[in-house]
């Protein structure tokens, strides 16, 4: 007993096999639960570090907004049918490198499965279960920056709270964009497609990239289909993605445009003009758009703290220079007694030398 903590130990004994199948898996998750909300919680915030990855990876070497899902050949055993977008990787293993992770995404294996074991989390290796801050929203419940699946029951998955808008109608991610008949009415991703910028015809700052969606849901980063990709209802487009926001008095949810702006859609907007934002080549007159969907401005750089200034030293004057030391006079105690002189030490005065000590000349008689 310690205070009122009651400490127990526990000692398990458990072959490799259920080691590497029962434990570690669960280890793992928890262990980047923790280093989830570590990063979470240390994180600077911002819409705007998401929305500008969509614009970078345009203008890298793709030369495109990246597609929803990768691009997953089938093989032999599929007969050439192309394996379903819900079982291939998401678009946000495209923009990872783009959001400073391009190691996170380097140990993916976009070719298989997302829940392939070569892609789900494993000692010493987060993948899958990793936590990308810029794809969570701090206000949110914990709960909802983790995500699990049926696919892999045994994992806790890193989750995104945003998704990339594939426009109207929720099945209109699997359409064809070169088909005459939805050629105005796609968005920017679809599980199939991305956009080149110059496709997108009504504008970047127009057109919507991503929408931050509520808590709640069950959205692997790493998933693709509609975990991470979704179209807008016809009727009631807002329906799935109004939320309470924080120093808002609408609820609303946050788009991500594809210029790299953001913009605050609140719950009342026309549904009409939501639509027309979500269309890369709709054709639609958007007029007064910063009334019915306000601008967010990027946070300003925190201003670093100056130093304080160091103080100028003033040259010290020039000692003057020291005279010579002098021995200093011997005290009256210091000085030697005067010997006198010895008897043959003595010696008569000279007759002609002068001065009072001189004899006295003869007198003439």
């Amino acid at each position: 007993m310690i205070d009122t903590d009651l400490l127990i130990g526990i000692d398990l004994t458990w072959d490799e096999t259920i080691y590497r199948t029962k434990i570690a898996p669960r280890l793992v998750s928890v262990t980047n639960q923790i280093k989830g909300k570590m990063a979470v919680f240390s994180s600077d915030f911002s819409w705007h570090a998401l929305a500008a990855a969509g614009p970078k990876a345009a203008e890298g070497p793709g030369g495109m907004f990246p597609r929803g899902t990768a691009d997953r050949k089938g093989n032999a055993d599929r007969y050439g049918l192309a394996y379903p977008p819900s079982s291939r990787v998401s678009l946000f293993a495209d923009l990872l490198p783009y959001l400073g992770r391009g190691g996170l995404e380097k140990s993916l294996r976009k070719d298989l499965a997302w829940y392939d074991p070569h892609n789900l989390p494993a000692p010493g290796n987060d993948r899958a279960g990793a936590w990308v801050p810029e794809l969570l929203v701090p206000d949110y419940p914990q709960s909802a920056w983790r995500a699990t699946s049926p696919l892999a029951p045994d994992h806790v998955l890193g989750a995104t709270n945003y998704v990339a808008i594939a426009w109207r109608g929720l099945n209109i991610a699997r359409e064809n964009p070169n088909d005459p008949a939805f050629k105005t009415k796609v968005g920017i991703t679809g599980y199939g497609w991305g956009s080149k910028p110059e496709e997108v015809t009504d504008g970047l700052s127009n057109t919507i990239y991503m929408m931050q969606t509520p808590p709640g849901l069950q959205q692997p980063w790493i998933a693709g289909g509609g975990a991470t990709v979704r179209g807008l209802d016809e009727v009631d487009p807002m329906g799935t993605f109004k939320y309470p926001q924080r120093g808002r008095t609408k609820e609303g949810s946050y788009a991500l445009m594809a210029d790299g702006s953001v913009r605050f859609i609140p719950a009342d907007i026309d549904p009409q003009v939501l639509l027309a934002m979500s269309t890369r080549a709709g054709g639609e007159a958007l007029t007064g758009l910063n009334g019915a969907a306000p601008k967010v401005e990027p946070p300003k750089p925190a201003v670093e703290a100056k130093p304080d200034p160091v103080p100028k030293l003033e040259p010290k004057p020039a000692e003057p220079k020291k005279p010579e030391d002098k021995k200093p006079d011997a005290k009256p105690e210091d000085k030697k007694p005067v010997e006198p002189k010895k008897a043959e030490d003595k010696k008569e005065p000279d007759p002609k030398a002068k001065g009072a000590d001189a004899a006295p000349a003869p007198k003439e008689k």
